[in-house]
């Protein structure tokens, strides 16, 4: 748990410093809501290395009690994979509002999506703030982690729809609108100019790599769901959390690399700048030449 959170963490700060060193080759409204996305992955990466620390250090001390942070930390838990999910959904809609209403140059505006992501912070931070103030969130001594027990049936529903089921929702259906929207252009070639059609084809690539994004977290908390539909009728199983957690943790290192394969302006600073350190290390170090008159002098 603690390798795949802490590599990351790492993937996530070299794609924010390469987006921020590198303004000019990736100043787009895309690449900022993509930017606040790997944020997002790099919050939620944190929060889960805290807890698998905490989770660590109570275990190897044999400690049986929560420390003062356990609840926050908990807290922190759903609202960086709310925030983690919204953003995907976010890049969808904008996705779709720049092929369907192009003409509608607010819809692209930077103070707009700034907005959108600004709202969407607020949101996460307050809807997961109701498990906190109503204490919701309990020390698990087993799994050696704070959560909100999978048997709290109305509180899990609630967290269930904010965190995970409506920014699904809203990825699926805006997919769904624009395979409809492409379907009918496509019929109605004659009306609709060459350029548009490929140009909605390129969005519907780019959309269906945020499904991609979104269809490995579901695929690495499909554990976690299963423990989720088996509190319904009776106790899952011991050490359910650590499982989960686990599949989750895993799911974060191929996230961040497909960030990276997506993107191709952030790949292609990173692979210059990896061949330029090698090419350094390489002239850096003896020549043969070098080498031949240090064996001479010897």
């Amino acid at each position: 748990m603690i390798l795949f959170s802490s590599t990351s963490v790492i993937l996530s700060l070299t794609f924010l410093l390469i987006v921020l060193c590198h303004p000019r080759q990736c100043y787009s409204v895309s690449n900022m809501l993509v930017c606040n996305s790997c944020l997002c992955e790099l919050l939620f990466s944190l929060s889960m290395l805290s807890m698998a620390l905490f989770t660590y250090m109570n275990d190897q001390r044999e400690q049986q009690i929560a420390d003062h942070m356990c609840i926050f930390r908990g807290y922190l838990g759903y609202v960086t994979d709310a925030l983690q999910n919204y953003s995907y959904a976010l890049q969808a809609i904008y996705r779709y509002t720049y092929v369907v209403h192009h003409q509608k140059r607010l819809y692209q505006t930077y103070r707009l999506q700034f907005l959108f992501i600004l709202i969407v912070w607020i949101f996460c931070f307050l809807s997961a703030l109701v498990l906190m103030l109503s204490e919701q969130i309990k020390y698990n001594l087993d799994n050696q982690i704070c959560q909100l027990p999978l048997r709290k049936t109305l509180f899990k529903l609630y967290i269930g729809s904010c965190v995970y089921c409506l920014p699904l929702i809203i990825i699926q259906f805006v997919y769904y609108k624009l395979i409809r929207y492409l379907r009918n252009i496509s019929n109605n070639s004659g009306s609709t100019t060459a350029i548009g059609i490929i140009q909605a084809q390129r969005e519907m690539q780019v959309l269906k790599r945020i499904i991609v994004l979104v269809s490995i977290l579901i695929t690495n908390g499909f554990p976690y769901l299963v423990f989720w539909f088996i509190a319904f009728g009776t106790d899952p199983p011991l050490y359910h959390f650590r499982i989960s957690f686990l599949f989750v943790d895993v799911s974060l290192v191929p996230v961040m690399i497909a960030m990276f394969k997506f993107n191709n302006n952030v790949k292609d600073i990173l692979l210059k700048s990896i061949a330029n350190l090698m090419s350094r290390t390489t002239k850096s170090g003896p020549t043969a030449s070098d080498q031949r008159t240090q064996q001479k002098t010897f």
